[in-house]
């Protein structure tokens, strides 16, 4: 948000489609008339969709200045059962 409130245009994505196209519409509501948000739907796990994002982007804004990944999700490494992460303690 704050990066649209400064007037950088702003591409954003996530797989749920309905969630994206609020969220964008949020920060364009915030931004005003200093940036342009676009909302897409895209899943960060598939190549195909990735290259459209960044297509999309060039094509309405001419390039890419700056990108932040926030993709979420569980990692291969906690799938695995720990003590810390399931709460447990060990006694001493």
């Amino acid at each position: 948000m704050a990066l649209a409130a400064e007037g950088a245009n702003v591409v954003m994505f996530s797989r749920n489609e309905g969630a994206i196209v609020a969220a964008a519409a949020e920060v364009q509501a915030l931004a005003g008339s200093v940036a342009q948000v676009l909302g897409l739907a895209a899943d960060v796990t598939r190549p195909a969709d990735l290259e459209r994002v960044v297509k999309t982007a060039v094509e309405r804004f001419g390039r890419v200045d700056i990108l932040f990944n926030n993709a979420g999700g569980r990692s291969r490494a906690c799938s695995t059962r720990s003590p810390t992460m399931t709460g447990s303690r060990r006694s001493s």
